[in-house]
């Protein structure tokens, strides 16, 4: 039912969590905006407030710094994503210590202000969770992962294969998935070839970083027009315009 597993789920569960993000960005930016509106302001009293700001910024950011450690080993998405939004709620929560610091100096109406800048910080947060997940639903790599093409590359040479070309790499769940053709003498043997592809396939997928690798064999010289995916001159060309 599901030939690629179910890793793709952390990215979905990603973009759900952005947009519980959106709308409690949203939210909080229209009540803030009425706030300022109305002339809406309140004046805090005690050291209570202050004290539950403090103690809430050190808790969160504990928190934080283990789940997003964790999402970043495991390579979870989702993990990533509530991180993010926990070091959003930071954020928030040291705007709403400086809040209460300037409530007690009068400036009551700072607070619907410091609210107005959270919420467009929310939904900051909330479109780069969204980006980052929509890229890698849609197989895309980022500049900084397409070392991965040169590896693909190299590990080619070495096994004795030419011209890998229509070279096509996606992540699933946070692993590179590889798909690619490349040419070997025709005068080869069937069991000859796949040998080469056995020597590509253990070379790229020791790699912690690999999910899966497919090789298709065509013979030395073989001239077909073949959409998508890239060469190891077009991928050259690209780095050489970057």
């Amino acid at each position: 039912e599901h030939p690629y597993g179910h890793q793709r789920a952390e990215n979905i569960g990603a973009k759900v969590i952005s947009f519980v993000i959106f709308y409690a960005g949203i939210s909080l930016l229209i009540e803030s905006v009425k706030r300022l509106i109305n002339g809406q302001y309140n004046v805090l009293e005690g050291f209570i407030p202050l004290i539950a700001a403090i103690l809430s910024v050190a808790g969160k950011t504990f928190l934080f710094t283990i789940e997003y450690s964790t999402g970043k080993k495991t390579k979870s998405q989702a993990m990533v994503a509530e991180a993010k939004n926990m070091r959003n709620d930071i954020i928030m929560s040291c705007l709403v210590f400086v809040g209460v610091i300037l409530n007690k100096l009068g400036l009551a109406w700072i607070d619907p202000l410091v609210s107005v800048v959270m919420s467009f910080i929310i939904l900051k947060v909330a479109w780069d969770v969204f980006e980052e997940n929509a890229h890698e639903l849609m197989d895309g790599l980022y500049e900084n992962e397409m070392w991965i093409y040169d590896r693909v590359f190299d590990v080619c040479k070495a096994c004795g294969a030419y011209n890998p070309h229509k070279v096509r790499i996606r992540k699933i769940g946070g692993k590179f998935d590889i798909d690619m053709d490349v040419e070997v003498d025709g005068n080869m043997t069937v069991k000859q070839a796949h040998e080469i592809t056995k020597c590509i396939r253990k070379r790229l997928g020791d790699s912690k970083d690999i999910y899966d690798v497919v090789v298709h064999v065509e013979p030395e010289g073989n001239n077909e027009k073949e959409p998508y995916g890239l060469s190891q001159n077009s991928s050259n060309s690209a780095n050489g315009n970057l």
